[in-house]
C-alpha cells in the first residue's frame, strides 16, 4: 500500500508540482507571478503529494483537488485521478477482504479444534 501511495505522489509531483497557482481572485495565476498562491492541496513537495493521494485514497475532497488542476491544465488530470482512485480502492478491497479472511479462518480453525477435543473427551 506505501509503495502505491510514494509511486502515485512521485508520478502526481512529477506532473503537477508548483504548476497551480491562483491568485487571491481566484484566477489563474502565471508562472511568474510571485504572490500567486498553491491550492490547498497540491504536489509542490513530496510529503504534501504523499497527503493529496491518501486524500484520494480516502475519498476526502479528492474531487476538488481534481477540479483546481482542471482549472490549470487541461482534462487530462482526471485520468491520473481515474487510475489513482481504481487501483487504490481495488488494493485497499484486497487487503480488507485478506484480513476479514484470514481472521475468519483463524475463528473456524479454533472452533473446530475446541470442538474436535471435546468429542474426544466425552468418548
Amino acid at each position: 500500500m506505501l509503495v502505491m501511495v510514494v509511486m502515485f505522489s512521485c508520478i502526481g509531483r512529477e506532473f503537477f508540482a508548483y504548476k497551480s497557482r491562483f491568485k487571491s481572485d481566484g484566477e489563474i495565476a502565471e508562472m511568474t507571478d510571485l504572490d500567486a498562491e498553491p491550492s490547498k492541496v497540491n504536489y509542490d513537495t513530496f510529503m504534501m503529494s504523499m497527503n493529496a493521494i491518501s486524500l484520494i485514497l480516502l475519498n476526502e475532497e479528492w474531487h476538488m483537488q481534481m477540479y483546481d488542476l482542471m482549472r490549470c491544465f487541461t482534462r487530462n488530470v482526471v485520468a491520473f485521478y481515474i487510475v489513482a482512485i481504481i487501483i487504490g480502492e481495488i488494493t485497499i478491497m484486497k487487503l480488507f477482504l485478506a484480513l476479514f479472511i484470514n481472521n475468519y479462518l483463524e475463528i473456524i480453525t479454533q472452533k473446530g479444534v475446541l470442538q474436535i477435543k471435546k468429542d474426544e473427551e466425552e468418548e
